[in-house]
């Protein structure tokens, strides 16, 4: 699985005081004002320990985000119109814990806290509203820890490896009438156990071992697969042409809901769109195949 790598430097964290920040700077203005004023060596004190206080949290702020790594993954492949994620794989390298890290992308945030040395999987959420190869949306890194006075966070990360989305299927859609014939057949034929040999084809990742061509491949001719009368009668094709009347999307949305209805009937299928051909098969990674056939596909 493609990943991409940030490391916050330095010069990638960024640092200005909260509203908190601001009061509590205001407070210490006032108090140096009055001790000024009364000549009040005691308000003198306090005001040089808390302003004492606000430097040291600043360094600590800023310590607490530095040197952290962020190693960005794709998640699961949806449909479009699904909600989808990515992964952030968050890394300490300085050997000290870091406490209250806040990671933001979009409207999604998640707390952390790191022990030294250690990393942690994040999930990170996106709304995935078209089908096709989509960039990652960029996340940053922030905190206000120890005492929320100042706020330190990292510029946007952009993650360099993009996640597919799934065109999304149309509600039910009858299979066309040249499935259910197909389907059929196949079905007569292994009631009567007719099996016979018909021609090869490529191999498949989910073809049988069995139905391998043993001769052909030992031959250095490449992974082929032998073809029954009883696959041959059971291929389905969805076809561009068979989904009339739509546009191309409503098309695209047609063709993936009869490959994933077909899947789950489990019948063979191949799939024919302008400029592409996928031959007939079955299986999860044909039906990815397919699927992703039809997410990438762009009108010509």
């Amino acid at each position: 699985m493609e990943s991409s790598v940030f490391r916050a430097g330095p010069r990638q964290v960024y640092i200005l005081p909260t509203r908190f920040g601001y009061m509590f700077a205001a407070t210490l203005v006032l108090m140096l004002l009055v001790s000024v004023n009364y000549n009040n060596g005691l308000g003198y004190l306090f005001t040089f320990c808390f302003a004492a206080i606000g430097v040291v949290s600043m360094h600590y702020t800023q310590r607490n985000i530095v040197d952290l790594s962020f190693k960005t993954q794709p998640g699961k492949i949806v449909f479009a119109g699904s909600e989808g994620h990515f992964f952030v794989e968050i890394g300490e390298h300085r050997n000290r814990p870091r406490t209250g890290v806040w990671l933001r992308c979009l409207d999604d945030e998640i707390s952390i806290d790191l022990d030294p040395d250690a990393s942690n999987r994040l999930k990170l959420r996106f709304p995935s509203k078209t089908r096709g190869l989509h960039n990652l949306p960029k996340f940053y890194a922030l905190s206000i820890y120890p005492i929320g006075l100042l706020c330190a966070w990292t510029r946007k990360c952009t993650p360099t490896v993009q996640q597919l989305v799934y065109p999304a299927p149309s509600p039910r859609y009858p299979l066309p009438n040249s499935a259910l014939t197909r389907s059929a057949e196949a079905n007569a034929l292994t009631n009567t156990g007719n099996e016979e040999f018909h021609n090869i084809k490529e191999y498949e990742i989910t073809d049988p071992i069995s139905h391998i061509h043993w001769k052909h491949s030992a031959r250095g001719l490449g992974m082929v697969s032998k073809r029954f009368e009883k696959e041959v009668a059971g291929d389905t094709k969805f076809r561009w042409k068979d989904a009339h009347g739509m546009n191309n999307e409503e098309r695209i949305s047609c063709l993936c809901r009869w490959i994933l209805d077909a899947e789950a009937a489990q019948i063979n299928y191949s799939l024919e769109i302008p400029g592409q051909y996928i031959q007939s098969g079955q299986g999860a990674h044909h039906m990815h195949k397919c699927l992703k056939v039809l997410a990438l596909w762009v009108a010509p």
